[in-house]
């Protein structure tokens, strides 16, 4: 999993990116150099508000405008640095040191200056809707990972799932997240961090497979183990290098084109590429949370557009979990939605599309999707529920099964 510390390249290659039109590169821009635009706009102006307002038109202006910089004049940092200090009128001050000192960013501001950006020029290398949750999740979690200080990224986050709570400091949840998150890897021609596993069963057609675990997750606890162990020792810095390296390589190759409908192989279940990224936003955020928890940090949900796809996502799902369905049946669940994300969903309870419903279950979106990562007990969630009740209590129990370590 070795990667460059400052990835995916330098800023005269996120430049050059720019110039092309890469969506990509403009979040990377600002999860990179955000933390000193926005800093210097609170010293020069009256308030926070416009001090963000501030921050939105100087990553507009290089993203309209990145002709404007010239690399042979010097780095990228202190040219936006002497455009925020001038306020529009271009780098008329000295050049500003390259200090990364943590700093608490606006909760939203990184959304709004990317689509205030995208608004004004459409990229000509979009993020894929289906890509565009995990895009903002694992920069949110890489912004909460720049504010740890040497003390909290040894503080014990608890990632509980239906089958019991894992206990990892933040460098092994990161590790955790990787070793999953590679298994969208060779759909996209990229590496894979995960070492070899020497535990290896003969699969029918000549495949070898990993021998699961302790179940179907147990496949990648497995990974997760093994990366845990080929990083042991490693400064931290190192290991959020190399996940932030492999998250953005993820996002900028379903930039470039990738099949939605590829399959994605779990081990113990295959997705289509489109799913796999929701469902990797989706462990994201929840970890994210995990890890903020841990540390006293304050974490946002998604943005109101993808905690809805991540609520579709769940939905479909339900009934790979469900036990007890009726071959021939036609039952269906009406799942409304309540909350920013909110929504209607039918359920074929029996995997008949064209089913009939027999109940109907009203849930908070955020209670729903922590329902599904097993963070909340099931018969304590407040719900309203009309029609078959004994429908409503299975959904209710199934759903934290969906939940992985």
């Amino acid at each position: 999993m070795d990667a460059p510390d400052r990835a995916p390249g330098s800023d005269r290659d996120l430049h050059r990116r720019l110039l092309r039109g890469e969506e990509t590169a403009l979040g990377e821009l600002y999860d990179r150099h955000a933390p000193l635009v926005h800093g210097l706009a609170a010293r020069t102006s009256d308030d926070e508000a416009a001090a963000e307002q501030l921050t939105r038109e100087v990553f507009a202006h290089l993203w309209n405008h990145p002709e404007a910089y010239d690399p042979s004049t010097g780095p990228l940092r202190a040219w936006l640095g002497g455009w925020t200090l001038g306020a529009g009128s271009g780098p008329a001050v000295e050049p500003v040191p390259c200090t990364d000192e943590p700093l608490d960013l606006p909760v939203g501001l990184r959304q709004q200056v990317l689509e205030s950006c995208l608004a004004q020029r459409p990229a000509e290398l979009p993020v894929p809707v289906w890509a565009a949750p995990y895009a903002a999740e694992s920069a949110r979690l890489d912004a909460l990972l720049r504010d740890l200080g040497p003390d909290e990224w040894q503080e014990v986050a608890e990632l509980a799932w239906s089958g019991g709570v894992q206990r990892w400091r933040a460098a092994e949840v990161l590790c955790h997240l990787a070793a999953v998150d590679a298994c969208l890897a060779p759909v996209l021609g990229l590496p894979d961090p995960v070492p070899v596993l020497s535990l290896r069963v003969p699969a029918q057609g000549g495949d070898d497979r990993v021998e699961p675990q302790g179940g179907p997750a147990g496949l990648l606890l497995d990974r997760t183990l093994a990366l845990i162990d080929a990083h042991r020792g490693r400064p931290d810095a190192e290991v959020r290098a190399c996940w932030r390296w492999q998250s953005r390589a993820l996002v900028r190759a379903a930039a470039l084109g990738a099949d939605p409908a590829a399959a994605v192989d779990y081990g113990f279940a295959r997705l289509p590429l489109a799913d796999a990224f929701l469902d990797r936003a989706f462990e994201c955020w929840i970890h994210g949370e995990d890890l903020a928890r841990a540390v006293d940090y304050p974490y946002e949900p998604p943005a109101a557009p993808h905690l809805r796809q991540l609520i579709g996502l769940g939905a479909r799902m339900i009934p790979l979990v469900l036990d007890g369905a009726r071959p021939g049946g036609r039952r269906m669940l009406k799942l409304v939605i309540e909350g920013p994300a909110a929504g209607e969903w039918l359920v074929p309870l029996d995997g008949d599309p064209d089913g009939v419903p027999v109940a109907e279950l009203v849930v908070d979106g955020l209670e729903f999707c922590r329902l599904a990562a097993a963070h909340l007990d099931p018969d304590r969630v407040p719900v309203g529920a009309s029609g078959d009740r004994a429908v409503i209590r299975q959904v209710l129990r199934a759903l934290p099964l969906l939940s992985r370590p």
